[in-house]
């Protein structure tokens, strides 16, 4: 992704169809991966995903590299798609967990000895907005504040979830751990 041009670049601002088509074909497979991690129904991916393209190409002329990379901005571009389809579907408001687990003592997973595509099928497990909040707190880097401010709910419900995320993962990979050592 860090290989497309400036020319590339300046070429999808006027919308020659050839050079959005590079970018797409060299952003596709990290655009996925971004929005997998938030969106397990594969047909709202696919919306989602296109919906986020017609973002980036219409605010190419926007992005300044001096302030972000241009993984980073499509990253944000991206991930804030998925947010804004989820909370349209209502998925984030209306899947509110319960009460959060009793602590356990903390189990040492052999996260070493999994594939990324088994850790990605655990975390998909997780319910919204835990699996959203999780996503965007451990693996996207943002701060309580930021994920407040984009969910719309306050910094302690953002944290709240985290830990119910981190509590349901810990239980959901030593159960999937458990069924790899049966077999």
């Amino acid at each position: 992704m860090d290989n497309i041009s400036e020319e590339i670049l300046r070429a999808c601002t006027k919308n020659n169809v050839q050079a959005q088509r590079l970018f797409f074909d060299q952003t596709k497979h990290y655009l996925h991966g971004v929005s997998i991690r938030y969106i397990s129904d594969y047909h709202l991916r696919e919306e989602v995903i296109q919906d986020a393209y017609v973002k980036i190409f219409s605010h190419l002329k926007s992005f300044d590299k001096r302030k972000s990379s241009l993984k980073t901005w499509i990253t944000t571009i991206t991930v804030r798609t998925c947010l804004n389809a989820l909370r349209t579907k209502n998925i984030i408001t209306s899947n509110l967990e319960g009460t959060p687990a009793s602590s356990s003592s903390q189990n040492a997973l052999p996260l070493e000895n999994m594939k990324a595509e088994h850790i990605l099928q655990v975390i998909e497990q997780l319910a919204s907005p835990s699996r959203e909040i999780f996503n965007l707190y451990e693996i996207e880097g943002y701060n309580h504040q930021e994920i407040a401010k984009m969910l719309n709910i306050p910094s302690a419900t953002s944290r709240s979830y985290l830990s119910r995320a981190k509590k349901k993962l810990q239980k959901l990979l030593l159960e999937f751990t458990n069924l790899i050592l049966l077999w």
